[in-house]
């Protein structure tokens, strides 16, 4: 969460992780493999930790690989990509 907050990019500073629902809705419309996506964002297949937590060790992440969705809750200390979000 603290790569994305404290990125500075196009001028903008306002990045943030989004939530489980978000990277769903991202994954559907935007990811290459998602159910309506169009190959947008530059989605590598994954896993992108969100912003949701399970507890204040763990947290939850959304998998965008190959058309699958999947999600799980895991420790925090696991290397996970992010991605970067703006509030429009």
């Amino acid at each position: 969460a603290k790569i994305c907050d404290d990125l500075v990019l196009g001028g903008y500073s306002d990045w943030f992780l989004p939530s489980t629902y978000e990277l769903h809705l991202i994954d559907e419309n935007l990811a290459q493999y998602g159910l309506g996506g169009f190959g947008l964002g530059s989605f590598n297949d994954s896993l992108y930790w969100s912003s949701t937590e399970v507890s204040a060790n763990n947290a939850y992440f959304e998998m965008i690989i190959d058309g699958a969705y999947d999600w799980g809750g895991t420790s925090k200390t696991v290397s996970f990509s992010v991605r970067a979000v703006r509030a429009f």
